[in-house]
């Protein structure tokens, strides 16, 4: 196989993704006396939160079931600081075959980039070649890096202390927990394990309503999803708003709209926070229908109170799981900051205005098993308790380590 290069193209060879480990050129490859098996290897989705060793293995076979020596070379493609990759320096085959031969990868969390809303998961590629002086052979390799952090929360007397323990940069997103569990599902990519709410300013102060949505497990991406959220603003029973995060035909990440009902027109707002296999997103909406921007929001001026029915659909089989209750904005539990980072080692006491439980979003936390409770925690601020942390770890079994996840090794 050959790098693929489309006519025409400038700059860097295309991502093994995008192109497997090449193309074939037949007229090459009927004449080899050689090949490796397989031709590419995957090391699937990286995301720890302290330095981890891979390793993928291939064999090199001789078609004339001889012995023959192989010298190795790497030839990456696409790379990304804090992660190495390195190959055979020689393979010898014996009767046609040669031993296991590793690729290696080490990751360090701590140096590379950090997730934000403009960068996330990240491929990191290219070959090991192998050249014997009759034959050159090549095998790709590819992973997906996502350095994680590591962020707890604990609520105390009349302030949350959070901690970065290790990794990368960690996200903290403060909301106060109007609902825990969903009705319907358990346990899947679209069960509901936690939402808050929390006002927020765009062009006027507290004119925008966000919702944090923390789910059972891990989503890949929102691509195949679509949260609705149903709110009956004077509690008569019936909803006059319907709040939706989605992926739109008109857009190419997943965005949040409102529509009224009766159904007139409804208007795209805002980006939804969410990033690759988390299990935890931040919606936004206006609040405020007197908008500077006109009729925007689904709250009358100086509304704090509204019923709600939440929805999380899965479009690929059909399931959904539901959550209701009711919000009173006034009674929201108001941190001095909701939204920061903090660097590996550091942690922060924030000052909160008010009593309950809050729920925490973090979002670069390492996704252990695809258990979403690793991205979000509830606790309870109290004014009367020095240590009232209300954290709900009943998904926690086998939980201490995530060894089984990856196929570290020892030098």
């Amino acid at each position: 196989a050959v790098s693929a290069a489309g006519a025409g193209t400038v700059g860097p060879t295309p991502a093994l993704s995008r192109q497997g480990t090449g193309v074939i050129r037949a007229d090459s490859a009927i004449g080899l006396s050689s090949y490796a098996s397989p031709g590419g290897v995957s090391f699937g989705r990286i995301n720890p939160s302290k330095p981890k060793k891979f390793k993928e293995s291939f064999r090199i076979h001789d078609l004339s079931n001889g012995s023959r020596h192989f010298t190795g070379t790497h030839v990456p493609n696409q790379t990304f600081v804090g992660v190495e990759v390195s190959c055979p320096s020689s393979a010898s085959t014996h009767r046609g075959k040669s031993g296991k031969l590793h690729i290696k990868l080490t990751m360090d969390p701590t140096v590379g980039p950090f997730d934000d809303a403009f960068h996330s998961q990240t491929e990191v590629d290219g070959w090991c070649v192998f050249d014997d002086g009759v034959d050159t052979l090549r095998v790709g390799y590819l992973a997906v890096i996502d350095p994680a952090s590591e962020m707890e929360a604990k609520g105390k007397n009349g302030v949350v202390k959070i901690e970065n323990k290790k990794g990368n940069l960690g996200w903290a997103e403060g909301f106060t927990l109007i609902g825990r569990d969903g009705l319907v599902l358990d346990k899947t990519t679209n069960s509901f394990n936690a939402v808050g709410v929390r006002t927020n300013s765009f062009a006027a102060f507290g004119d925008l309503v966000e919702f944090g949505i923390s789910t059972d497990r891990t989503w890949e991406n929102m691509a195949p999803f679509e949260i609705d959220i149903f709110v009956d603003v004077d509690a008569d029973g019936a909803d006059d708003f319907a709040l939706v995060a989605a992926f739109f035909s008109c857009c190419d990440v997943p965005v949040t709209a409102i529509f009224p009902f009766p159904f007139t027109s409804g208007s795209l707002l805002f980006d939804v926070g969410q990033d690759f296999n988390d299990a935890s997103a931040i919606l936004t909406f206006v609040g405020a229908q007197d908008s500077p921007f006109g009729f925007l929001g689904f709250l009358p001026p100086g509304d704090t109170d509204f019923d709600y029915t939440a929805f999380f659909f899965d479009g690929r089989n059909g399931s959904f799981d539901v959550q209701v209750g009711s919000v009173d904005l006034a009674d929201e539990i108001v941190p001095a900051f909701n939204s920061f980072g903090l660097f590996a080692g550091t942690e922060v006491e924030v000052p909160v205005s008010g009593t309950g439980e809050m729920l925490w979003l973090f979002q670069n936390n390492e996704a252990k098993k695809r258990k979403g409770k690793h991205q979000a925690k509830i606790v309870r601020v109290s004014a009367d308790s020095d240590d009232s942390d209300d954290s709900d770890d009943s998904d926690d079994s086998d939980d201490s380590d995530d060894s089984d996840d990856f196929d570290d090794f020892d030098d």
